[in-house]
């Protein structure tokens, strides 16, 4: 199997075995100069400069093909070649390195079967070594020679797959952090349009229901009251948006103003807009987090909208609140059709709810459409 390189990185492992190959060819042609073995580290030298330059290429491929000239070597009986033979060191680091599971395995074996061939050459040719000598004095220069050099050999593979294993887990927590940053984005553009559609939905429903009552009302000033009020909601909604839009500019803005404190001035503008909203309250009003906070405040908000927009005006709009070791809302109005699906609006409640650390619950109850959710005073795990 072959891999494609760049032109930089080919360039750097054809500089490399140009490097190799003159510190470690050059004390072989200082042993062999004035031997018959001359022409031999010539032809090898370069056949190692070829394999190193291309190691990158077909790592397993340059590895099998400096075996078999570590083979011929011993076959041929050369000694001068010896120094040339640290080059095994690089194809194996780039076995371990650039090459899979498999390869790696196989590339353990060819460093143990190099190992016993440098143990083989040794007991036939290497120094204070009797061949024709007991078993003892073969298998202890072998043993010890096999043992040294599979030890070299084992360790430049495994400083290749170590180097690889750290690139790799380098990589992951890039694109990990990456991903995180992404999904913080994506929570955050979700947030945005879940808040966008809050305050516009609301600020227009209010504003239409307004204009409807203005066309119709019989006198100056009510038309005079009708347009002031549509004025204020447009206000406060610019400014609503205008916090949204300094939440696109800066991650760490404030969110637009949105608390159970200011529920009466929401309250307030329903009416102004010709619904009657009635509010209860149980209990002892104690601080919220800030996420069960807004999620109370947007979820009334919501539900009021609806309520403005698809419910029975005829009817008062009940908003109970009970304040204990939770806080529980709902709000019931009275069903002026069947309900549809199901849109945006709800999708977004029972986010909020969720990210607080609560619930919501919608739908018909008793000819009415009801809205329930519980939210924890505690802050909620993130």
């Amino acid at each position: 199997m072959t891999r494609p390189l760049t032109r930089a990185q080919l360039t750097f492992d054809v500089s490399t075995a140009v490097v190799l190959g003159f510190l470690l060819g050059a004390p072989s042609l200082l042993i062999s100069s004035a031997t018959p073995e001359l022409p031999w580290v010539l032809l090898v030298g370069l056949a190692f400069g070829v394999i190193v330059a291309l190691r990158r290429v077909a790592p397993m491929a340059m590895l099998l093909a400096s075996f078999g000239l570590g083979l011929a070597f011993v076959l041929a009986g050369l000694t001068a070649l010896t120094p040339l033979w640290l080059q095994i060191l690089v194809l194996l680091y780039t076995v371990g390195r650039w090459c899979d599971g498999l390869q790696r395995a196989l590339g353990a074996v060819v460093a143990l079967l190099g190992a016993c061939i440098i143990g083989i050459w040794f007991v036939r040719f290497g120094y204070g070594v009797n061949p024709t000598g007991s078993i003892v004095d073969i298998l202890l220069p072998f043993g010890i020679a096999t043992f040294g050099f599979a030890l070299l050999f084992g360790l430049a593979l495994v400083s290749g797959i170590l180097v690889a294993e750290i690139m790799r887990s380098q990589r992951l927590s890039v694109q990990t952090r990456a991903e995180r940053e992404r999904a913080e984005v994506e929570q955050e553009r979700t947030g945005i349009a879940r808040d966008m559609h809050d305050v516009v939905a609301h600020s227009l429903a209010v504003v239409i229901a307004q204009a409807n009552g203005a066309r119709y009302a019989d006198s100056v000033e009510r038309k005079d009251e009708s347009l002031q009020q549509i004025a204020q909601t447009a206000s406060a909604a610019l400014g609503d948006v205008r916090g949204l839009l300094e939440r696109l500019r800066h991650a760490q803005a404030s969110d637009p103003d949105a608390s159970l404190q200011a529920l009466p001035a929401l309250v307030q503008r329903v009416r102004a807009a010709g619904l009657a909203v009635e509010v209860r309250e149980l209990g002892t009003p104690a601080p919220l987090p800030r996420d069960a906070d807004i999620a109370a405040y947007r979820i009334v908000q919501e539900a009021l909208t609806n309520a403005l927009r698809h419910g029975d005006r005829t009817h008062p709009v009940l908003v109970s609140i009970v304040h204990g070791e939770r806080l529980e809302l709902s709000v019931r109005n009275a069903l002026r059709q069947a309900p549809g699906e199901s849109g945006h609006g709800l999708v977004g409640m029972r986010e909020r709810a969720r990210i607080a650390g609560g619930h919501v619950d919608v739908g018909p109850s008793g000819g009415a459409w009801v809205v329930r959710a519980v939210l924890p005073r505690q802050e909620a795990p993130r």
